[in-house]
């Protein structure tokens, strides 16, 4: 539970009060009005982030008499979007090839140079479906980050992604 205190509208934890206060027995919840802090409570709702977006913190309101927590939409950081797309994009690789009893989308690619006609076909197939899927990836990543195109959402980036499809 965090509180704020009434003159400097900081805010402070249960923790950080007692810490600064190591001679006063704090239990949880205490009512602190005496010492300048009120409690805040939690807000009444909390907004819903889109695909590219996250919910942040913000500082604290008084509403109708009572300090309350709120919440700010605000987009995502570029790395942060970035780093979600790359690790989504990785497990799709590896979901594909354990459909074919492979670890993930490495052990696949190294059946590229199998004396065995099917594995050699397969581990192919993953080398170059490895190889479109991150260099359409890339492609999207960086004309986003030139500001050619706004960011997608991650299904947009999966669906513009090659088909993966083992061979016949």
């Amino acid at each position: 539970m965090n509180y704020i205190h009434i003159l400097t509208l900081q805010v402070a934890s249960l923790a950080q009060i007692r810490a600064e206060n190591p001679r006063m027995s704090i239990p949880d919840g205490a009512d602190l009005s005496a010492m300048g802090y009120e409690r805040i409570l939690p807000a009444l709702s909390i907004p819903a982030a889109g695909s590219n977006e996250q919910v942040v913190s913000d500082a604290p309101t008084l509403q109708d008499g009572v300090w309350r927590e709120t919440w700010l939409i605000e987009p995502m950081p570029t790395e942060a979007i970035v780093a979600a797309v790359t690790a989504a994009v990785q497990q799709r690789l590896d979901a594909f090839a354990r459909t074919h009893a492979y670890d993930g989308i490495l052990s696949a690619c190294t059946y590229a140079t199998s004396t065995v006609p099917k594995f050699a076909a397969e581990g192919q197939y993953a080398v170059t479906a490895r190889d479109q899927t991150w260099a359409t990836c890339y492609q999207i990543m960086g004309e986003v980050l030139q500001g050619l195109r706004p960011m997608p959402t991650l299904d947009q980036v999966m669906s513009e992604l090659p088909t993966l499809e083992w061979p016949a």
